[in-house]
């Protein structure tokens, strides 16, 4: 079973991201996922919107899961370039993008979040980009 998880109901396309016990921080796996997602929609003329939020209510994202940074064959430029080209992808989506936050929202899911054309938080969101402080790397360079 997939982390996560997408729902279509006629021209919305629905994604839960599906980890709330971790605060639903995205894994390599689920990054590859949306990426897919992502390039399907380009061509999708019949979806109009893409909604993405996370499950549980105490998170929309807190950020990478950080177990992949310290896997053996972790290879960090190959991931970011990953998450570089899905952000792109995500931004330049012709269908309206909403990210409906609740909680967490930091790191990669705040930049998910960011290349959204509309974030609607909840009361009570938290943003952030904690990396620099937490894992001593820093954000990468402009997506767009």
């Amino acid at each position: 079973m997939s982390d996560l998880q997408v729902t279509r109901d006629g021209a919305v396309v629905r994604v839960v991201l599906d980890r709330p016990a971790r605060h639903n921080a995205i894994t390599k796996a689920m990054y590859g996922e949306m990426a897919d997602l992502v390039a399907s929609l380009r061509e999708d003329t019949s979806a109009k919107v893409l909604v993405l939020r996370g499950a549980g209510g105490r998170a929309f994202a807190a950020g990478n899961e950080i177990a992949d940074f310290a896997a053996e064959d972790a290879d960090p430029l190959a991931h970011e370039a990953g998450i570089r080209a899905l952000l792109r992808g995500l931004a330049e989506l012709p269908q309206v993008t909403v990210a409906a936050i609740e909680g967490v929202c930091v790191g990669g899911g705040l930049a998910i979040a960011t290349h959204c054309d509309l974030r609607v938080a909840a009361e009570g969101a938290r943003f952030g980009y904690p990396i620099a402080r937490t894992l001593g790397n820093l954000l990468p360079a402009a997506v767009l």
